[in-house]
């Protein structure tokens, strides 16, 4: 009788493990539906028409690159961002107008305590 008992806890804690597992796999699912969603959603923002399945999931377009030619004028700008980054803080001029900015920030102390000696 003892062994019918244990193995009905048995049963009944897998079953309430189940339960949970199921519970979190619907929570899961419906994440991932909204994720689906906002990704559909920026897709034809950007003017790509998406279409669902049968199952819901979207069969995605090949990009038109075109729409990207302007993003080339871009390419300079960072080439230009990126090498002022890679200069010491010394190399770097500052324009007149934020002289006075720029000093400011040197002599502020990142901490409340450095300032204080």
């Amino acid at each position: 009788m003892p062994s019918l008992e244990v193995e009905h806890k048995k049963l009944l804690n897998r079953r309430e493990e189940l339960l949970k597992q199921d519970v979190s796999l619907r929570k899961d699912y419906s994440i991932l539906l909204r994720k689906i969603s906002s990704v559909c959603q920026v897709l034809e923002s950007l003017g790509e028409p998406t279409h669902l399945d049968a199952n819901g999931v979207p069969e995605f377009q090949a990009p038109d690159y075109e729409k990207f030619k302007e993003w080339d004028a871009l390419i300079p700008l960072l080439k230009s961002v990126e090498e002022v980054q890679a200069l010491p803080l010394d190399q770097i001029e500052v324009p007149e107008a934020l002289s006075e900015s720029y000093e400011l920030f040197k002599m502020t102390p990142l901490l409340h305590k450095d300032g204080a000696e």
